[in-house]
């Protein structure tokens, strides 16, 4: 129990105390999700916002308040599809990652 402890404060330390090296094109982008995750996760953050670059809008869909758009993965068979509520301002994906893992896929980078 003490192992784990001392794991959550160092991690918790190094949220806090450093910065994490942005190597993305979108430095903005990279740099908020920095400060809005722990250094853990925002790994799997940064790994999902370059994944954004294999991706294409295939069509999108103005509804009233909601926005539908529909991606593609380069070499890969199979479309996905981000709903943008604007009055609830919610995202919600097929993938249904953010749900899952609690982390932003990378299609709602591409958005």
């Amino acid at each position: 129990m003490r192992g784990y402890i001392n794991n959550e404060l160092v991690a918790d330390f190094k949220s806090k105390f450093s910065s994490p090296m942005l190597t993305t094109h979108l430095h903005c982008l990279e740099s908020e999700a920095a400060e809005i995750y722990m250094a853990k996760i925002f790994q799997e953050v940064k790994e999902e916002i370059m994944k954004g670059v294999a991706l294409s809008v295939e069509e999108k869909e103005n509804n009233g308040d909601l926005r539908i758009m529909k991606f593609t993965k380069y070499l890969e068979e199979g479309v996905y599809e981000i709903l943008y509520d604007e009055s609830m301002s919610a995202f919600q994906c097929s993938c249904r990652k953010i749900e899952s893992r609690g982390v932003p896929c990378s299609h709602f980078f591409v958005c």
